[in-house]
């Protein structure tokens, strides 16, 4: 089943399961360091929390030091990464204090439920403008299917969600007008990959 990712204040229960933008959080028992790109050397940009079950979630993050030239659309470049984390009573992870490591706002994120073609929803004229995204389902590329491999077996990974660009002009995250996607493999231990297309 498809869920449609929308403002948590327009979700049917209120409640926010993603978090985009803000600081980024991490179970006490780990030592979180803030990434950094493999082509610049710089800090990246925290982007979303997201949960992969009950028991864990992705910290995703992107290079914007020199948004084009680090390749951070690439799943594999380095120039993006996902943390997976295991849930438990959680800490703020603080950004460091040079470079693009943090969006302008943070958006809660809620889900609603949508049985139709998640091209009919961004149509709707009040919800189209509300979605941010999906989790479940199938991917909507824009360009040709890039499922990525697992890096540890080499299969092709599962699809957890997409994101649109804009997040209604708030914590806008830069995809080049496009769309990102999160992919997951629980092969040995759940290992997550993200890229996007525009």
């Amino acid at each position: 089943m498809e869920f449609l990712l929308v403002p948590s204040s327009i979700a049917p229960d209120g409640k926010a399961v993603i978090q985009l933008g803000g600081l980024p959080f991490a179970p006490n028992i780990y030592a979180v360091e803030w990434p950094k790109c493999m082509t610049c050397s710089g800090f990246m940009q925290f982007l979303a929390q997201v949960p992969l079950s009950e028991k864990e979630f992705a910290l995703v993050f992107m290079c914007q030091n020199q948004p084009g030239l680090c390749d951070e659309w690439n799943p594999d470049a380095g120039g993006n990464t996902v943390r997976v984390i295991t849930s438990g009573e959680a800490s703020v992870i603080q950004a460091p204090g040079v470079g693009e490591t943090t969006l302008p706002f943070q958006v809660d994120v809620g889900v609603l439920p949508f049985e139709r073609a998640y091209e009919a929803a961004l149509r709707e004229p009040v919800l189209g403008k509300a979605v941010l995204g999906k989790l479940g389902g199938t991917p909507e590329w824009i360009q040709t299917d890039e499922t990525p491999s697992c890096s540890a077996c080499g299969s092709a990974m599962s699809f957890v969600g997409q994101f649109e660009q804009a997040t209604n002009g708030r914590a806008e995250m830069n995809f080049g007008g496009g769309l990102a996607y999160l992919f997951q493999c629980s092969c040995a231990g759940t290992s997550a990959k993200f890229l996007w297309q525009c």
